[in-house]
């Protein structure tokens, strides 16, 4: 059986201020160092045999706390990257409802990527091409896997086959994990979704 746990990376400033992060390599804030570190007391005493990250810092750093604590090195993997949100990164949410208010709606209503952004298809196919590399690879394993709100709704979408509109739905918090596991005889089921480390909320 393979096993992913999914952790979304720590608070940043941008998610406090409602941004668009995206592909932007915004740090992780004092809270999300916080729960990085909530985090690695809560899954220290689990057994993984690799820590994969996604290469943008917000998320490096959340995983770097955890491999810290289990012993472990940090693998940098870019397909982990969030969803590219093109012209709307640096933006807030209101300004681009205001001000842009036909993308936006077409955005939330029907999925179509900002302009210049990444598409969610494109999202599904590079973090469900790890997905599946990894069970193929990885047939009897632990993994941990850092990433982003957008890319681990995408994820486990692939996995439980679960449309794009749906998955979107998924309220993941910052410092929060999910578990999936795969298994010959049953194929992917999901084990929890969106569960948060003590002393790890804002």
């Amino acid at each position: 059986m393979t096993r992913l746990v999914l952790v979304r990376h720590g608070r940043t400033a941008y998610n406090v201020e409602r941004r668009f992060q995206g592909c932007r390599d915004i740090p992780l804030d004092e809270v999300g160092r916080s729960q990085a570190r909530a985090l690695a007391s809560e899954l220290t005493g689990e057994s993984f045999d690799r820590v994969l990250s996604s290469d943008l810092s917000r998320a490096h750093a959340t995983a770097a706390e955890i491999a810290d604590a289990l012993g472990l090195a940090v693998e940098t993997e870019r397909r982990l990257r969030e969803c590219g949100y093109g012209e709307w990164e640096g933006r807030t949410l209101v300004e681009v409802r205001a001000e842009r208010a036909q993308e936006y709606a077409d955005w939330l209503e029907n999925s179509v990527p900002a302009p210049g952004g990444e598409p969610y298809p494109s999202v599904r196919e590079r973090v469900g091409s790890l997905a599946d590399e990894l069970v193929a690879t990885h047939p009897d394993s632990d993994l941990l896997l850092v990433s982003h709100s957008g890319a681990i709704k995408m994820l486990i979408g692939h996995c439980l086959g679960i449309d794009i509109a749906a998955c979107r739905r998924f309220y993941l918090t910052e410092g929060g994990h999910c578990e999936v596991q795969h298994s010959v005889e049953l194929g992917w089921r999901l084990n929890y979704l969106n569960r948060v480390p003590r002393g790890g909320g804002d």
